[in-house]
């Protein structure tokens, strides 16, 4: 099966094309539907069910969860047959929301941690991203979004960046009433506070998603 991903590796992108020769539909096809990734104990998957070991982000959030190609299989030729066949990167939108649901289903600081790097990822890459709005409207209702609770902190007046440090911090959903540090003087008193580290960095564009 290594061998055969290595002469696939030969034809390019041209068997994920759909102007592509007929046979060759056929062997793009039976990349992505055949269990073509052989595990040292005989066990087969297909790359459709692997992790890609060039997503640091994945395996960061999945850790022992993910399971990825041996290193067998992670020279470039081979990599490059099994990514166009469909590894499972945090780029595919229902990856990532599967991912995301896992997230929602951890205790609360894990959810805090997991959630922080998961939503840092999205926005650094949302210019490359081409999802669907129903995928973000799916992931605003998890339980994902980092907040300062200024409301459960020792806070009398608006809190500022500096005065947050110590106030509790849970993720939650965009369900309820969150909204953007930087509104924290007009709200801070009805609202958890969306965690600046995180999403100050986001580009406007995507809180229109």
């Amino acid at each position: 099966c290594l061998k055969f991903l290595e002469v696939v590796a030969s034809l390019g992108k041209t068997p994920w094309k759909q102007i592509a020769p007929k046979d060759h539909q056929v062997i793009g096809q039976a990349c992505s539907d055949a269990p073509l990734v052989v595990f040292p104990d005989g066990t087969r998957k297909r790359c459709t069910e692997l992790a890609d070991p060039g997503d640091a982000t994945l395996s960061q959030v999945l850790g022992q969860s993910a399971i990825f190609p041996p290193d067998d299989y992670r020279a470039p030729l081979p990599m490059f047959v099994m990514r166009q066949a469909g590894l499972r990167r945090f780029s595919n939108d229902s990856v990532f929301l599967e991912a995301a649901r896992h997230v929602d289903e951890q205790p609360g600081h894990q959810r805090v941690e997991l959630g922080s790097v998961f939503l840092k990822y999205l926005g650094e890459n949302s210019d490359s991203l081409k999802w669907p709005t129903k995928s973000y409207s799916a992931l605003g209702r998890l339980r994902i979004f980092p907040v300062i609770d200024a409301l459960g902190s020792e806070h009398h007046m608006p809190p500022t960046r500096a005065a947050t440090g110590g106030a509790p911090v849970r993720a939650v959903s965009l369900d309820g009433a969150v909204t953007l540090f930087r509104h924290a003087a007009a709200v801070w008193t009805r609202a958890f506070l969306l965690d600046p580290a995180v999403f100050d960095a986001w580009p406007d564009e995507l809180w229109r998603k």
